[in-house]
């Protein structure tokens, strides 16, 4: 059941960040690590929560029809009528559950945040509208305006905020300039022609 949902919110799963990754020349590997991934976490943290609170509260069930679980020992002393071991054995389980319940809740609250900064992708030259419309539903974008080129030192500034670049004179962007870019995780580069 949990695999089946799993596979659902795999298959549902956006199209365009899966594309992104394929388009930089990320391994299968990246491409589910950075484009499904960040997409189906929420739905499948979900579900694992919803399970994990539903065999949780099952067990009780179970074990007070003889099937073992949290439930056997509430049966026993149900039988043995020790009123004592029952309370204290219902007052257990009542908390845990309530602990369970709490939990889960917190983690999909969690989970299911959408995050207020929305990464920043820089470009280093214009591009077409297009682009940069299909770049805007990711996150941020910073185009130079009026110039072809943009230049280093605004680069540097930017680059050191930015998730993502697209460079398209790789010449223009050494290792020096990689190392002051703490939070850039994607670096698209291209010749320009």
């Amino acid at each position: 059941m949990v695999g089946k949902f799993f596979a659902e919110a795999i298959e549902h799963a956006d199209q365009a960040p899966v594309e992104a990754v394929r388009a930089c020349g990320g391994s299968r590997l990246q491409i589910l690590w950075h484009g499904i991934l960040p997409q189906v976490f929420p739905q499948m943290a979900d579900v694992s929560f919803c399970r994990w609170e539903y065999n949780f509260r099952a067990s009780t069930v179970m074990g007070m029809v003889g099937c073992g679980g949290t439930g056997f020992p509430l049966i026993s002393s149900l039988n043995l009528m020790d009123d004592r071991q029952v309370t204290a054995l219902l007052l257990i389980i009542l908390f845990c559950v309530t602990v369970v319940d709490a939990l889960s809740a917190r983690m999909r609250r969690r989970f299911q945040q959408v995050p207020m900064n929305r990464p920043l992708i820089v470009l280093t030259h214009r591009v077409f509208p297009e682009t940069l419309k299909t770049l805007g539903v990711h996150g941020r974008v910073w185009s130079p305006d009026g110039e072809t080129t943009a230049d280093r030192g605004i680069l540097s500034d930017l680059a050191r905020e930015a998730s993502a670049m697209m460079v398209f004179l790789p010449g223009r962007i050494d290792q020096g300039f990689l190392e002051r870019c703490p939070r850039l995780r994607i670096a698209a580069c291209g010749q320009r022609v």
